[in-house]
Formats: structure tokens, C-alpha cells, sequence
């Protein structure tokens, strides 16, 4: 699996979770291509050899969108997360 360079910017990209070898994203090329959120690594590596990987780094993910979710609740009522980097806010 290639390592994610400067190089990368018109490559195809997948984000795997490492610990399950499984996809978390990719880039809408590889999604359109036949590729599910949560296919196996293996698989994705087969149809999509020439892809980037990218390890995710989920806690930092969920730091930085906490991060977000703090800052909207200076402008909002309340607050509340749909998924993670997705808030919805209440004016």
C-alpha cells in the first residue's frame, strides 16, 4: 500500500481503519468505482491497487470535531452531532 505524498493529489485515496482493515473513506472516484464504506482492505486493494492509503487517525477526528461542535455552541442554542464532522445546530 503506498504511503500518501504530495504526489497524491490526483490519485485515487482511501481511508482505511488499520486496526479492522477496513475502508472508512475514499475519494469519489474509488467510491463510484465499486467500492463500499467498510469493504474489506484486501479487496479494495485488489480493484484499486494504484490508490493511496491513508491510515485514519480517529481520535483526532473526534478531537477536532468536539473542537467545532464547542465553537458553533458560541452561536447557537444547542447543539448536537449527526455523525462525526457533522453538527446540527439550533439558532
Amino acid at each position: 500500500m503506498p504511503i500518501i505524498s504530495n504526489r497524491s493529489r490526483a490519485q485515487p485515496i482511501v481511508v482505511v481503519r488499520e486496526w479492522v482493515q477496513r475502508v472508512l473513506d475514499a475519494s469519489p472516484e474509488v467510491l463510484s468505482g465499486g467500492v463500499v464504506i467498510s469493504d474489506p482492505a484486501r479487496r479494495v486493494e485488489q480493484v484499486w491497487p494504484q490508490a493511496v492509503w491513508v491510515p485514519a487517525q480517529e481520535l483526532l477526528y473526534q478531537a477536532q470535531h468536539d473542537r467545532i461542535k464547542s465553537a458553533l455552541s458560541n452561536f447557537a442554542n444547542a447543539t448536537e452531532s449527526a455523525a462525526l464532522g457533522e453538527c446540527l445546530i439550533e439558532a
